[in-house]
């Protein structure tokens, strides 16, 4: 019996439909996974079903009887939870209070965290991992971040749980753990709604898989009688074929090198510590590692956003140490951030304004001060064609575009800017199959046109499969440094975990 049935939902913002009369039901207890292309509509009747958007039209039931869901609060008591792409953890409260957060136990109207603690406690021990309830949640990895929330939900007594990209930025080891959790859940009578653009993992983990195309749905299918290949042409309604590195291709000069760079210490930060690198033109530089593990921190040192402790940097042989980040910018590096909506876009604002945020210097795209409208309303046209950016609306601001479409608006204005470096932070996080195999040949192109690539991704076949060379980041340090034809996938997950030799038959 179906314990949930949306049936004949339409959705539509603005002129652009994201929901055109789909019928959507998952059956109780199940794993039920819903993929599809980025704009698909795959969040958009989540969200519905949370009551975080209203349905222009359609019918919702739960256990066979028509609801209404106003709201998140509706839908939590109705046994819905959702956890969803972007973590909602507040860092500066502990894991007990980021849970019991909006339900708070009190006595006689006093906040009582101990009869929560143990509730907290039982559960978690019955889920079968381990959560430091005193921990603040900047402290916590993706992982545990991604556990405290599934624990919120949880808490509330919910038996539905909604998990949208939930390993978009985990490890595989994490991805691991996760995934335990899930089947646990499972068998204790959970049903769960699993959104992924990873279709091993759909594979791997769900009963049941649903595909949506341009807003409406495709097909229902048990997950044993499918494979990837038919869920990418079902998804695309085309077959696509990733691009292959060609490593043979001739490097040009030295763009980029650190030697022994250092970064100062911020609480709830991973220091970086005497970390020598050079990057030459024309080659691929992939650093893998397990999140948390120093990445980010390397990326702000060379952009200009974190201070060094010690070291120094070079750019095209000049030193750029103390450079503020728009020096940096303009002296021909580019950055796509791993946190599109924190570093790479203002929601608020429209694509136009976004895309123009790369080029406030730009010549071409202001005169004297004053931008060239027309001119500057034609570049963004063209952009949003070439990344294939949906809708193609330019005015629309860009926080009611899915998260794959804000992404390759940050593709867009960071490649159309004049640049010898860059820096490519988890391009493909979010993006469906056609989507990240654009962006790969993006990057190969940036290699054919011999700018350099600093290409740092949790992805280990991103790594390996784009990379010339991979460094191999653990605990702010850089423990291994290899060609990436010399390393397979397994050898490469035991060097994130710290492991500083792979190990060979």
């Amino acid at each position: 019996m179906s314990i949930i049935q949306m049936t004949n939902i339409h959705k539509t913002f603005g002129d652009t439909p994201a929901c055109c009369g789909v019928d959507f039901s998952v059956a109780a207890g199940e794993i039920h996974a819903l993929v599809g292309e980025n704009g698909a509509g795959k969040s958009t009747l989540m969200k519905i079903l949370f009551g975080l958007v209203p349905p222009d039209q359609g019918e919702i039931q739960l256990d066979g009887k028509p609801v209404t869901i106003k709201n998140s609060r509706t839908a939590i008591a109705r046994g819905l939870g959702m956890v969803h792409q972007h973590l909602k953890v507040i860092p500066r409260l502990t894991v007990l209070e980021n849970i019991v957060l909006g339900n708070e136990p009190t006595r006689w109207g006093i906040l009582h965290l101990e009869d929560a603690a143990h509730k907290v406690n039982q559960l978690v021990n019955q889920l079968g991992f381990s959560l430091d309830l005193n921990k603040t949640a900047a402290d916590l990895s993706l992982g545990e971040q991604q556990h405290l929330e599934i624990v919120k939900a949880l808490y509330r007594k919910i038996r539905i749980l909604i998990l949208d990209e939930p390993t978009a930025v985990l490890s595989p080891l994490e991805t691991g753990e996760l995934f335990r959790l899930l089947r646990n859940l499972k068998r204790q009578g959970q049903t769960i709604i699993f959104i992924s653009h990873k279709l091993e993992e759909v594979l791997s983990l769900a009963d049941t898989v649903t595909v949506m195309r341009n807003g409406r749905h495709v097909q229902t299918m048990p997950a044993a009688k499918t494979d990837s290949q038919q869920l990418a042409y079902l998804m695309l309604g085309t077959e696509i074929a990733l691009p292959e590195n060609k490593r043979q291709t001739a490097l040009g000069d030295e763009v980029l090198r650190l030697d022994r760079v250092s970064s100062r210490h911020q609480p709830g930060h991973q220091n970086i510590q005497q970390i020598s690198l050079s990057i030459r033109g024309g080659e691929i530089l992939g650093v893998a590692g397990v999140a948390g593990n120093g990445q980010s921190e390397l990326v702000e040192s060379i952009t200009g956003l974190r201070s060094l402790a010690c070291g120094r940097i070079f750019f095209k042989g000049r030193e750029i140490t103390h450079y503020s980040p728009g020096q940096i910018r303009q002296a021909g590096v580019t950055h796509i951030p791993e946190d599109r909506l924190m570093r790479g876009l203002v929601p608020s604002l429209s694509v136009r304004e976004n895309l123009l945020l790369g080029h406030l210097q730009d010549k071409d795209w202001q005169n004297r001060g004053f931008w060239r409208l027309k001119q500057n309303r034609k570049e963004c046209r063209k952009l949003i064609e070439k990344f294939n950016v949906q809708p193609q609306q330019t005015e629309t601001p860009i926080q009611y575009f899915s998260g794959g479409n804000q992404q390759k608006v940050v593709l867009a204005r960071e490649l159309s800017q004049e640049h010898s470096l860059l820096i490519a932070c988890q391009p493909a996080r979010g993006l469906d199959l056609a989507a990240a195999a654009f962006v790969y040949q993006q990057l190969l192109a940036e290699k054919a046109a011999k700018r350099a690539v600093l290409l740092v991704s949790t992805e280990l076949s991103e790594i390996l499969d784009l990379s010339d060379r991979i460094i191999v980041m653990f605990r702010g340090e850089v423990i291994a440094a290899i060609n990436a034809g010399d390393i397979n996938q397994d050898e490469l997950g035991r060097l994130m975990g710290g492991i500083r030799a792979p190990r060979r038959n």
